[in-house]
């Protein structure tokens, strides 16, 4: 009873992210589908139908058929869902816990790979690669205690971090010079005694020492993880000539600035618009960000191409670095909402961003390059879209609607 509670957790985990997908069965896959049928339309455009992978969240595939049915695989655990396909749209739908229908969207790319919000890029394969029935698949035996450690742990670096579901289910989260990360999920055991850690980066064994902190290596690193959040979570600092660029830059001509940080990125206010790039380059002589290029002339300014007059170091503004000039109100800065998609994203000035529903949230960063807008949020998932400041709106690829400036988010948890 114990692994089938596990298993279900993992999945659970898995798919919290878009809505509560509650299994059918802890095997899955099996039993009678004709009630599930009646509640999708497979069409007469039958190119969804098949199996779909994605690399992120350690592995997924959905096996879809022709009677809108299909099967989720995860590296351990398989369930039932029920979809819907127009030709263009793909709608993953289920019953929540109440009884109330929950629904996921997704559509295809001009890549030929499929994006589900929140779970990522999905790729049509001939075989399965994933599943509990897979050669090399392996199950982790619970090992009674894994509640003791949920939540956030960060490592003695501040520049890795693990989180535990209490469920089984873990996220290895690591941070490198320029503002660049990468994760992985996988799952865990604890017994009271031994940590057990099975990621993409390997299995690794550790212990809850005297102070409370957990000591194990992961990928070739040792050190401890001490109990914390995600705010603890930090950039590298950088080295060489781009240390030399970090500061607060302002071009008192136009209103307009250039911020570098120490993690490697550049958060830049320049013509009403708002961006962020990650890394900047500095050779001593030139630097560049995003689509800029400038250098450092014999007074110590920074001269960027294209650009009227000249940006000082200063000290950072204490409104957060807007322009002096110019209608801000087209800057993508803020808070905005997509009725279409019931989808809420509230951008902040440090170029991270927040991508929430009714159920989930989701962190990471974003870029604004003129018109182009991209996210990358956390588990990799990447987002792009176009922006239109006359309009204040943008929109992103696979999701339905626009995306509309508003005082606070309305689609929140």
């Amino acid at each position: 009873m114990r692994q089938t509670k596990q298993r279900r957790g993992i999945l659970a985990l898995l798919l919290s992210l878009v809505f509560a997908l509650s299994l059918l069965s802890g095997c899955g896959g099996g039993g009678d589908s004709s009630d599930k049928g009646s509640s999708s339309e497979s069409g007469e455009d039958n190119g969804i139908v098949g199996l779909w992978e994605s690399e992120d969240w350690g592995g997924i595939c959905l096996e879809l058929l022709d009677d809108g049915t299909g099967t989720i695989y995860t590296y351990s655990d398989m369930g039932d869902i029920t979809y819907s396909w127009d030709g263009e749209v793909l709608t993953l739908m289920n019953e929540n816990e109440d009884g109330e229908l929950e629904e996921v969207t997704g559509e295809l790319q001009e890549d030929g790979s499929l994006g589900i919000m929140g779970l990522g890029y999905f790729f049509p394969v001939e075989e399965r690669s994933y599943g509990p029935d897979m050669d090399g698949s392996s199950f982790m035996e619970a090992g009674g205690m894994e509640g003791e450690l949920e939540g956030d742990w960060i490592h003695s670096s501040g520049n890795r971090m693990l989180t535990f579901d209490g469920r089984g289910s873990v996220t290895f989260q690591e941070t490198y010079e320029g503002g660049s990360s990468s994760s992985s999920s996988g799952w865990y055991s604890y017994d009271g005694e031994t940590v057990t850690v099975d990621t993409s980066a390997g299995i690794a064994e550790g212990y809850i020492d005297s102070m409370g902190d957990l000591i194990i290596e992961i990928d070739g690193e040792g050190g401890w993880y001490s109990p914390g959040d995600s705010s603890q979570l930090t950039y590298p600092d950088i080295t060489g000539p781009e240390a030399e660029m970090v500061g607060y830059w302002r071009n008192d001509t136009t209103g307009d600035y250039v911020e570098f940080t120490s993690d490697g990125s550049v958060v830049y206010s320049i013509g009403g618009g708002i961006g962020f790039a990650s890394p900047f380059t500095f050779d001593g002589e030139t630097v560049t960000f995003s689509d800029y290029t400038g250098y450092i002339d014999g007074d110590g300014d920074l001269i960027v191409e294209g650009l009227d007059g000249w940006f000082s170091r200063t000290e950072s503004s204490s409104s957060g670095g807007e322009s002096d000039s110019g209608d801000s109100s087209y800057s993508l800065g803020g808070a905005y909402d997509n009725d279409d998609a019931e989808v809420s994203i509230v951008f902040y000035s440090d170029g991270t961003v927040t991508i929430s529903d009714y159920n989930t949230a989701q962190d990471g960063i974003y870029t604004v390059d003129g018109s182009y807008v991209w996210l990358e949020m956390e588990g990799t998932v990447q987002y792009e879209g176009y922006y239109d400041a006359s309009r204040d709106i943008f929109t992103l690829d696979g999701l339905l609607g626009e995306f509309y400036a508003v005082y606070d988010a309305w689609y929140t948890p």
